[in-house]
């Protein structure tokens, strides 16, 4: 316990700067660092001591990321839009038409042409 108290006091300054720098906002940092700490808690086993610190960063990065994901809107899909492009068979087929109009065309004298 008193190991994980030095580690908050050590980096939580250089993680409240790093989630400030993310968010812009004094509030949201706040809690992204403490979220991250909660995180780092919940693993503190698996910390090793000479890649803390970006362990921390990375957590916060992260889980800024992840309310970036979870903040955007979901639109659902209407099925009864359709696709202007040309479909892959209409496509095909132009470009046999249009192989066909070239082979033509060299069969005409060149005069002609």
């Amino acid at each position: 316990m008193d190991g994980f108290r030095e580690l908050y006091e050590r980096y939580y300054s250089e993680v409240y700067r790093f989630a400030l720098f993310l968010t812009g906002d004094t509030a949201r940092a706040e809690d992204l660092a403490a979220d991250t700490f909660v995180r780092a808690w919940t693993a503190r086993d698996r910390i090793r001591q000479e890649t803390v610190r970006a362990y921390l960063l990375t957590i916060t990065r992260n889980l800024f990321r992840d309310g970036l994901r979870a903040a955007r809107p979901h639109v659902a899909l209407d099925e009864r839009l359709q696709d202007g492009s040309p479909m892959a068979d209409a496509r095909v087929e132009r470009a046999s038409a249009l192989q066909q109009v070239r082979t033509r065309l060299r069969r005409v004298a060149r005069g002609d042409r």
